[in-house]
């Protein structure tokens, strides 16, 4: 017999609850993959800062996986607001004010086109265009915009 009230609809397959879980790994590894000083910024519990430190110290696969769920867990226990601007800040994360010229540039590459391209291609013509269209390209993919952000980043600063 099937106990309805605790059915996860999972089936008890190890690898559907691992993908489910993978799935609902919303915020923590977007978290962790950003810098310190980028995190600082966003204001949120201690307790969730702490255990971002945490889980960019755990080396093993277990001890990191509960981490990055626990993560989760104290963010989805956050208010609507408070939840809604982790997720705008964790969509586009301010880059160092100690930049402006990646600050200058991020920006209007990311939404612009050929004309933004060509004009960092005037200021610095030793640019690699293959390589920023396809940093760029990846940027317009849902599964690899947040890598491909910190490679434009990367790019910018290499000017």
């Amino acid at each position: 017999m099937q106990d309805e009230d605790h059915d996860d609809g999972l089936g008890g397959r190890s690898r559907d609850r691992r993908e489910f879980a993978q799935d609902n790994q919303r915020w923590a590894n977007k978290m962790v993959a950003l810098e310190p000083a980028v995190l600082a910024r966003l204001p949120l519990l201690e307790v969730i800062t702490d255990e971002v430190t945490l889980a960019r110290t755990l080396k093993d696969g277990r001890a990191r996986n509960r981490s990055l769920r626990r993560i989760d867990m104290l963010v989805s226990g956050l208010t609507p607001e408070e939840v809604a601007r982790v997720d705008a800040f964790l969509e586009t994360p301010p880059l160092d004010a100690d930049e402006p010229r990646v600050e200058a540039w991020f920006g209007p590459l990311l939404r612009g086109g050929d004309e933004e391209v060509g004009t960092l291609l005037q200021e610095f013509p030793h640019a690699d265009l293959q390589q920023l269209r396809q940093i760029l390209r990846n940027a317009r993919k849902p599964t690899l915009a947040h890598r491909a952000r910190q490679q434009l980043r990367e790019f910018l600063l290499s000017l």
